[in-house]
């Protein structure tokens, strides 16, 4: 996909690499070749990692308020242009669905369930739909895990199993 962000990519090496004839001498770092010119950038240290981010996660994990928690990780979504989105909600992902699987053990209590995958589908539809209002975009457009929306429905199918 071609984007205002993907231009600036491409012409952010050509200060930096000395004299390219081809585009895809601009992949190209300390004899390494990289397959975006994001991953080159990144490489050359024009850009950020996620790690600010991951710090930003921590300390909120910190504050143990996990709709607070979701909400950031929305708006970091949305408007934050992260490199790898989805390891950054594998290292949260625990953190950012904690309500859900509290509310899920205490209304299906008598059920023998791990609600560890409920509550992660959960969050990821209440994050998908902050981004969603935010941004008109779904997480899936970020790497992200499509949330199915049928979930306690699944929970009602294995309790009858």
């Amino acid at each position: 996909m071609y984007s205002p962000l993907h231009k600036n990519l491409v012409a952010t090496p050509l200060h930096i690499v000395p004299s390219p004839t081809l585009f895809n001498q601009l992949k190209a770092v300390n004899g390494q070749y990289y397959l975006t010119f994001r991953s080159a950038c990144l490489a050359l240290g024009l850009l950020e990692d996620d790690k600010h981010w991951d710090d930003t996660m921590s300390e909120a994990v910190l504050a143990k308020n996990s709709s607070q928690i979701q909400n950031l990780f929305a708006i970091v979504i949305s408007f934050c242009q992260l490199f790898e989105p989805l390891n950054l909600w594998n290292e949260y992902k625990n953190d950012l669905s904690d309500d859900f699987k509290h509310k899920l053990q205490n209304e299906y209590s008598d059920l023998e369930l791990n609600f560890t995958t409920h509550a992660q589908n959960e969050a990821l539809i209440f994050i998908e739909d902050q981004v969603l209002s935010c941004i008109g975009k779904p997480l899936s457009d970020f790497g992200l895990p499509k949330p199915h929306k049928d979930n306690i429905q699944t929970i009602s199918r294995e309790y009858l199993q």
